[in-house]
């Protein structure tokens, strides 16, 4: 079917009494009405959804009157954070400490809630891949939705996290952050390659709580591993997805040229990867001025791999697994990234949420806002996001360019 424009030639008030009928098509929220493409619950009915509503009036054939429970699948901002047992590496009044972020936040928090702390460091990577001691902002907990996924890597790593939160695969020659319930089988997920070196390592402390077998852990050389069934980082970048056939032509190198040809070529032949050394020495032979926009992106983001402190995993398994009572999670200072589970996976942090994370917050607001402000992230999500708020909710948003001023009333 193909849709096509047409001018309004008239519009007209009518007398109508009676009942008024509406339809809720996801995801695109429209269908076709006397051939005229429509939105649907832009009534009552749709202000009632966005404020928050569960239950609404509606009239059976003999006349009475009943309220019928909605059943709505909108995601919370809730329910993106790990579980009880998640190890983490933290540094808490100059001492490093392995242990459950469980333990480490019901210190802070009795029941559920958000607090800010001071004196809490934790291990996060930057923009350029090098991990270091960042401060963390906020402690989060929160009631366990029920289920949890448990992921597990192909050296052993595992971590169990809720649907929805977020880890960092390997992507289209990026990093990205992806929800836990969107994640399969072989996908690539970022692990720290090494942990930031610290005088004061020595006063190591490896909390042991009931089962978790955390005094398995050991540091050797800046590195977490396991004694156990966990396995040295891998030292080697899948080569579609870090992009090398896109930067080849680039090498200087004949011979490097030639190498890199070998590993493209055989991947027709089942060789998935690529040696970080080799391609550090591809790196050093890459001509960055004759670089455009795309293969300068991939040239920086092998330079994460190469020079930085992050590698990739591959997931092996992901199973629903029974949720502890409360689930956690915590804020880190600009990067919003930590190091979390058995062996060592880089988790993002509720402290920073998606576009839909986003519009759900908005949909649960007791009183709908009058303007929203979108301030941080890349110019064209942000329009983007503008729009659809101004579309849901029907609010004026606004998206300021760089040095622009608002007035606020």
């Amino acid at each position: 079917m193909k849709l096509k424009l047409v001018k309004i030639k008239k519009i007209e008030r009518i007398p109508f009494k009676g009942y008024l009928y509406d339809i809720t098509s996801l995801p695109y929220h429209n269908f076709l009405a006397n051939d005229i493409l429509v939105h649907n619950c832009e009534g009552t009915l749709g202000r009632r959804i966005q404020k928050g509503w569960r239950e609404i009036p509606v009239r059976t054939e003999d006349g009475k009157t009943i309220s019928v429970e909605m059943k709505m699948n909108v995601q919370t901002i809730e329910g993106l954070s790990v579980s009880w047992d998640t190890p983490i590496m933290v540094k808490e009044n100059g001492v490093i400490k392995i242990l459950p972020i469980g333990s480490l936040i019901d210190k802070y928090l009795q029941s559920e809630g958000i607090v800010k702390v001071d004196g809490l460091e934790v291990p996060s990577f930057d923009e350029n891949g090098k991990i270091s001691f960042k401060s963390v902002k906020y402690l989060i907990k929160h009631k366990s939705n029920g289920k949890m996924l448990e992921i597990i890597t192909k050296t052993g790593r595992r971590v169990k996290v809720s649907k929805g939160h977020s880890l960092f695969v390997l992507k289209d020659c990026s990093i990205k952050t992806m929800p836990s319930d969107k994640l399969v089988v072989g996908d690539y997920i970022i692990i720290p390659k090494r942990l930031p070196a610290n005088p004061l390592m020595e006063n190591l402390e490896i909390v042991k709580v009931d089962d978790l077998n955390l005094k398995e852990y050991k540091l050797l050389d800046g590195k977490i591993s396991r004694k156990k069934r966990i396995s040295y980082p891998p030292f080697a970048l899948p080569i579609k997805e870090i992009g090398l056939d896109k930067i080849c032509d680039l090498i200087k190198e004949p011979k490097l040229k030639e190498l890199a040809k070998s590993y493209i070529h055989n991947l027709r032949k089942g060789r998935k990867h690529i040696g970080i050394d080799i391609m550090e020495k591809i790196i050093e032979k890459i001509d960055k001025e004759k670089t455009n926009e795309e293969e300068k992106k991939i040239v920086n983001l092998t330079e994460k791999f190469v020079k930085g402190d992050i590698t990739v995993d591959i997931i092996e398994s992901i199973k629903e697994v029974e949720g502890s009572e409360f689930e956690y999670d915590i804020s880190v200072e600009k990067n919003e990234n930590f190091v979390g589970g058995i062996g060592g996976i880089m988790l993002h942090n509720s402290g920073h949420s998606d576009r839909n994370q986003l519009l759900a917050f908005i949909h649960k607001l007791s009183s709908k806002p009058d303007r929203v402000i979108i301030a941080h992230g890349e110019s064209q999500k942000s329009l983007e996001l503008a729009r659809a708020i101004h579309k849901i909710f029907r609010v004026e948003t606004n998206v300021p360019r760089n040095l622009e001023s608002l007035r606020l009333k």
